[in-house]
């Protein structure tokens, strides 16, 4: 009889950016951040689904009464759109120790001909896992979305 892994959780997980890239004009995204989910423990974990990705804070001091300036810059964005790009089912992966499974998040530029709407950069990005409530903190999140719109893949989906 194996022994059952157990499902990698926020306690087991770092987050980074692994990977960045331009896409064709052809795409409905211009932008591809990579961010992998490395298992820092001392055992393997399994993987898989979809993450909650929730933008919070911003990233640049700003003057509340300014027009787009969020009320309370240290929280989550409620001005955010996370929308799931599915190119397959998603699929469960084993992660070993110091390994790490990939997913990408798409986006527009705040700077450039395809933004009609401002929106401030956030501070960091909290990534939660299938199965687990605490946060994996990505900071600084190193992404720019315009609107604050940005699409994700599924764990192990990476473009």
């Amino acid at each position: 009889m194996q022994p059952t892994t157990r499902r990698c959780g926020a306690r087991d997980l770092s987050a980074m950016k692994v990977s960045g890239r331009v896409l064709a004009d052809s795409d409905p995204w211009q932008f591809a951040t990579g961010i992998g989910l490395t298992n820092r423990s001392a055992s393997p974990c399994t993987l898989g689904g979809w993450v909650t990705f929730t933008m919070v804070g911003i990233s640049v001091i700003c003057i509340p009464a300014t027009p787009d300036c969020p009320d309370d810059p240290t929280a989550a964005r409620p001005d955010q759109s996370v929308t799931r790009v599915e190119r397959r089912a998603p699929q469960t992966y084993l992660v070993k120790p110091g390994e790490h499974v990939a997913l990408s998040v798409f986006w527009d530029s705040i700077v450039g001909r395809r933004c009609e709407k401002f929106w401030y950069d956030p501070s960091h990005v909290e990534i939660r896992v299938p199965g687990d409530t605490a946060p994996i903190v990505l900071k600084p999140p190193q992404i720019q979305p315009c609107r604050g719109a940005v699409g994700i893949t599924a764990i192990g989906e990476a473009a």
